[in-house]
């Protein structure tokens, strides 16, 4: 269904007219209005991060104290004496397979009887050197015995003075590392 209007034409064009200026005020309303609110809502949002950057610089001050104080320091030494170790496990675990096989078998073949006071070895010529001390001179010639037997040691030097007195006598031998058995197991 049409409609018709019957104002005169003036008054047709002034009512547009009016039309249009309340839509046009309407629009501009809503427009101040939308921007009104986008204002607001960017200052509670400059408010709210303004808020969590002071936050989050006093907990990073307060991390900064507590990394500076000597529990943390202790921490801290304790990490590189652990990573110090660490790399001392790394370094023997490179050299296992030779010595650890070859301290394995020597301690097998020392006597209850017997002390050992020092261990030297030296990788690039293959010698281990022993000082110790024995409860007898038996148990430093059984020493001597399962050493001479063990098919893991050559070269067994094995001075006189090692017999020189019949109880608590001190010992020093030197022998070699045969490192083709060590490596075939």
């Amino acid at each position: 269904m049409k409609q018709v209007n019957l104002l005169p034409k003036i008054e047709q064009r002034e009512l547009k007219l009016q039309f249009y200026a309340e839509r046009m005020l309407a629009f501009w309303i809503w427009v101040a209005c939308s921007i009104a609110v986008f204002f607001v809502l960017s200052l509670l949002t400059v408010f709210y991060l303004n808020r969590m950057m002071n936050e989050t610089q006093t907990q990073i001050t307060q991390n900064k104290a507590l990394l500076d104080s000597s529990d943390f320091k202790d921490l801290q030494n304790q990490i590189i004496l652990l990573n110090r170790n660490i790399k001392e496990i790394n370094n023997l675990q490179t050299h296992h397979y030779f010595w650890s096989n070859a301290l394995i078998e020597l301690s097998s073949l020392v006597p209850p009887e017997m002390q050992l006071n020092q261990i030297g070895f030296s990788q690039a010529t293959g010698k281990i050197q022993i000082i110790g001390q024995a409860k007898t001179r038996e148990k430093v010639i059984e020493f001597w015995a399962n050493v001479i037997k063990s098919e893991y040691f050559k070269n067994i030097n094995f001075p006189l003075t090692n017999l020189e007195k019949a109880t608590n006598p001190d010992f020093t031998y030197t022998f070699s590392v045969n490192p083709d058995k060590f490596k075939t197991e």
